[in-house]
């Protein structure tokens, strides 16, 4: 069994430019111990794009999922013991899979700093050490920056498919309520997208956005704001 084998989940709407660029930043990972599984969301057919790669999965389904109930089907075929995101709206530098043995077996969740590619040209960067209180107040880790072991879904679930928004901001606050061996890379490792198309973005309005974080915040507030009285930050 490959030991340090990362599982790389890749949902797609079926946006041509977006997902070749995508595709290409993961090719040209440093670390080639990856397995990559497509997930086609949307009406296009892109497997014209994927080279014949045994290490990559194509999957199309048959009907519109959504993010979070894509990357569920991703990760139900994968293999690896370490899970890793990518939208196809975003890029890895080369860097991002590089990674050493020691801290992925040492540490069940980690992510990078990341720089976010708004549609004016500008390029914010993000991230930032770990803290309950700060993820508490807002969700300040990108999808495409965390690389996490795959028990942690055993103990927390898949992504919540009932979310319209802010699944990730749900997801970490489930994972990091379980555990506190956080690795925070600050270097950036990554280029999100951000636009009124992007992945996250698409079909959202405001009332949905903000019945989202008033749901998130009644159910994780108080017990993150108790973790960080009890660890502080763990970085």
């Amino acid at each position: 069994m490959n030991e340090y084998l990362i599982s790389i989940i890749l949902p797609t709407c079926g946006r041509e430019i977006q997902f070749k660029n995508a595709l290409q930043s993961i090719l040209n990972q440093e670390n080639d111990n990856w397995e990559l599984i497509i997930v086609n969301d949307g009406e296009m057919d892109l497997k014209k794009y994927i080279p014949p790669f045994r290490n990559i999965v194509y999957i199309k389904n048959t009907y519109n999922l959504g993010a979070a109930a894509s990357r569920n089907v991703g990760i139900n075929v994968s293999n690896g013991n370490y899970i890793a995101y990518l939208d196809d709206d975003d890029e890895w530098l080369p860097n991002h899979l590089s990674i050493s043995p020691e801290i992925l077996k040492s540490y069940d969740f980690i992510y990078s700093r990341t720089r976010l590619k708004k549609d004016d040209g500008t390029l914010p960067w993000y991230g930032g050490r770990f803290s309950y209180k700060k993820l508490a107040e807002r969700n300040f880790i990108p999808t495409p920056s965390v690389i996490h072991k795959r028990d942690l879904i055993k103990k927390v679930g898949y992504w919540n498919e009932d979310l319209k928004c802010l699944q990730d901001w749900d997801m970490w606050c489930r994972m990091l309520l379980k555990t506190d061996k956080i690795f925070y890379r600050d270097d950036i490792t990554v280029l999100v997208g951000y636009s009124e198309n992007s992945i996250t973005s698409r079909s959202v309005n405001d009332r949905i956005r903000k019945k989202t974080i008033m749901y998130i915040k009644v159910k994780y507030y108080a017990k993150l704001l108790i973790r960080s009285a009890v660890r502080g930050n763990v970085l």
